[in-house]
C-alpha cells in the first residue's frame, strides 16, 4: 500500500508540474527527451489556439515541407478550414522514447458540468529530437513506410501489403479521369491515393486512433486533401472516382456550394451510385410525405449510408446536364448561392422548391 501511495504521489506531482498539457496517470515525464518533445507540443497547440494559424516551418522540415504545403494530416481533417486543434482540452495518454524520437499520444476532450466527458479526437505526433530544434516527422510518411506503391498515369496508389493491386478497376478509372480532363479542359492532376479495407487503418496512418467520426458502424468512405493532392478512402480499393472528382473541380470552383454534388453526380458517394441514395431518399419521402427536403437546416441526416442534400445536389447536377451538358453543369458551378440556382438556374419559385425536387427525384426513380 505505502508504494501504490508513492507511486499515486510521483504522478501527481507531474501532473501539477506539466503546463497547458495535462499529463494522465502512468506518463513518465522524467526524461529531458520527453519534456523538451511535451514543450514543443504545447507551442504548436498555442500556435493555432492564439489565431488558428500556424508557421509549419517552425514544426516541420524542409524536407516535409517541400512535400506538402500542410504537412499535418491531423490538424484539418475534421471541421473544415478551423483546426482541430482548438476543440477541447489536451491530455497527454502517453510518451514513447526510441532514440531520438519520442511519440506522443493526446486525447482533446471536454468535460461538462456533471461530469460526462466528450472525446473529440486522440491523435498521435512523432517529434525528431536529433536536430538542436526538434521538428514532427509527418505520421503518413512514417506509417506508410511499408505499404506497397503503384503508379499509373497520374495516380501514384498506396497499399497495404495483404491488398493485390486491381489493375482492371484502376484502368477503368483511369478512362474516366480522361474523359473528366477533356470534357472539362483540364490537365492531369499528380495524386497520391492511399487506401485499405478499413477507415481505422486509414485514420492510423494520418496519425488518428480515434475521432469522432469513427463513432459509428463502418462503411466506405473518403476524403480528399485538395491542397497537396491526397485521396484517404476505405472499403473502395482503387475504384473512389467521387474523391478524384474534388480533386479536379474544387480548384476550379473554390466557392460553389455544389462541390459535394458535383462529385455525388459523377462517382457516387459511400459505395453507391446517386440513383441508388435517389431511390433511397424517393422511400423516405413516400413514408414521410410532410418531409420538407429543401430545408438543409433541418433536413441535414438520413441514415449513416446517405447524405440527403448531397443526394439533392447531384439530381440538381443531373438535371443540369441534361439541360446542357457538360457546359450546363459549368453554370451550375460558377452559382456561389444555391437559392439563387433554384430562382435563376431552374426558374423556381422559393416557396415550390420543396414540390419541386420531390417531383424530380419521383420522375428520376421510375
Amino acid at each position: 500500500m505505502k508504494q501504490i501511495l508513492l507511486i499515486l504521489i510521483f504522478f501527481f506531482s507531474v501532473n501539477i508540474s506539466i503546463g497547458q498539457i495535462h499529463v494522465n496517470m502512468g506518463v513518465d515525464t522524467s526524461s529531458q527527451q520527453v519534456q523538451s518533445a511535451i514543450s514543443f507540443m504545447e507551442s504548436y497547440i498555442k500556435d493555432f489556439k492564439d489565431d488558428r494559424k500556424v508557421n509549419f516551418a517552425e514544426y516541420y522540415s524542409d524536407e516535409s515541407l517541400k512535400k506538402y504545403e500542410k504537412p499535418d494530416k491531423i490538424a484539418y481533417s475534421l471541421i473544415g478550414d478551423n483546426p482541430v486543434y482548438i476543440m477541447g482540452q489536451p491530455t497527454l495518454l502517453s510518451a514513447k522514447e526510441n532514440n531520438d524520437t519520442v511519440r506522443l499520444k493526446l486525447q482533446f476532450a471536454e468535460c461538462d458540468s456533471s461530469g460526462n466527458i466528450s472525446t473529440y479526437f486522440i491523435s498521435n505526433h512523432i517529434i525528431s529530437t536529433y536536430q538542436a530544434k526538434a521538428k514532427f516527422l509527418v505520421n503518413l510518411d512514417v506509417n506508410t513506410s511499408s505499404w506497397n506503391e503503384t503508379k499509373i498515369r497520374n495516380i501514384r496508389y498506396h497499399y497495404p501489403n495483404y491488398h493485390s493491386f486491381d489493375s482492371l478497376l484502376v484502368y477503368n478509372t483511369i478512362d474516366r479521369i480522361k474523359k473528366l480532363e477533356k470534357e472539362w479542359n483540364l490537365s492531369p492532376e499528380k495524386i497520391d491515393y492511399y487506401f485499405a479495407k478499413t477507415n481505422q487503418e486509414i485514420q492510423k496512418i494520418r496519425g488518428f486512433d480515434f475521432n469522432f467520426y469513427m463513432g459509428g458502424n463502418e462503411v466506405p468512405t473518403g476524403l480528399a486533401d485538395v491542397r497537396d493532392n491526397l485521396i484517404f478512402t476505405s472499403g473502395l480499393n482503387e475504384g473512389n472516382f467521387h474523391e478524384i472528382v474534388h480533386i479536379y473541380l474544387n480548384k476550379e470552383y473554390p466557392d460553389s456550394p455544389f462541390k459535394e454534388g458535383i462529385a455525388v453526380y459523377y462517382g457516387g458517394s459511400l459505395g453507391h451510385n446517386l440513383r441508388w441514395h435517389l431511390n433511397k431518399l424517393k422511400a423516405f419521402i413516400n413514408e414521410h410525405p410532410k418531409v420538407k427536403i429543401d430545408n438543409s437546416q433541418s433536413f441535414y441526416y438520413l441514415d449513416s449510408e446517405t447524405n440527403p442534400q448531397y443526394a439533392i445536389q447531384g439530381l440538381l447536377c443531373h438535371l443540369a446536364y441534361e439541360k446542357g451538358g457538360v457546359e450546363g453543369l459549368k453554370k451550375l458551378m460558377n452559382y456561389k448561392n444555391i437559392e439563387q440556382i433554384y430562382t435563376d438556374y431552374f426558374r423556381v419559385k422559393e416557396e415550390k422548391v420543396n414540390e419541386f425536387l420531390k417531383e424530380e427525384i419521383k420522375k428520376y426513380c421510375q
